[in-house]
Parts: structure tokens; sequence; C-alpha cells
């Protein structure tokens, strides 16, 4: 089982097609919970290919503006449990905006966890 988790950005405007060439052969998808840009993007993507999505909702990890990152700390432990149960964390896809923390963050936590970022910069924005 392929699992892939998907950061930002939300004012991330690409091109869909990049997206749904990316999750060809992903199994499930790992996403926040923004309406606009990469995660809404990926989200809609996915559903159209009958992908199964894991999305994780800042509310639910408590108050603006500490949510965002605990969501972002809570779905990178996600896919590292996933790996640990036999399943592949294959691609971690990130599209960063210059200035975007949110994405920033979850890359940096994504490096540190050792999930290969496959789509994307190759560091954070600076």
């Amino acid at each position: 089982m392929r699992v892939d988790i998907l950061t930002g950005s939300r004012a991330w405007a690409g091109d869909r097609a990049v997206v749904r060439k990316l999750l060809e052969g992903c199994d499930m998808l790992i996403v926040g919970d923004c309406k606009t840009g990469g995660d809404q993007v990926a989200l809609e993507e996915a559903l159209k290919a009958d992908i199964i999505v894991k999305q994780f909702f800042a509310a639910d990890f408590g108050s603006w503006p500490s949510c965002g990152p605990k969501r972002n700390s809570g779905m990178v432990k996600f896919g590292v449990e996933c790996r640990e149960f036999a399943q592949v964390v294959g691609h971690a896809l990130w599209w960063p905006v210059a200035g975007n923390r949110g994405t920033t963050d979850c890359w940096r936590k994504m490096k540190l966890a050792g999930i290969e970022i496959v789509a994307g910069a190759e560091g954070p924005p600076t």
C-alpha cells in the first residue's frame, strides 16, 4: 500500500494534471483541511480517483495559531505509523509559496521523520 502525504500551500495555484500524475499508484492520501491551494486540489483529485483520504483538521488540534503546527505533527506521525505497519509512505508532496510557514513546518517534520519528499522544492522557501 502506498501512502502519500500532501502539505500546502494554501496559495498554491498549480496544474491539476501534475497532482493527478503524482497521485498515480497512491492508495491513501494524508492531507490537511485548507479549502484552497494544494490541500483542496489534492483532496478533490484523490476523491475522483477513489483514493482513500485521511484528512486532518486543524480545529481538532486546539485553537489558532498553535493548531496548525500540531495538525502537521499529527499528519507526519500518522505517516510514520503507516510505515511501521508494513505500509509504504511513498511520497511526500509539497508546494511551497514564499513566506508560508505552515508548509515549511510540515516539510521540516517530514524530513526529520525520514519521509522522502518527491515533489516540490528541495528545501523550505526563503
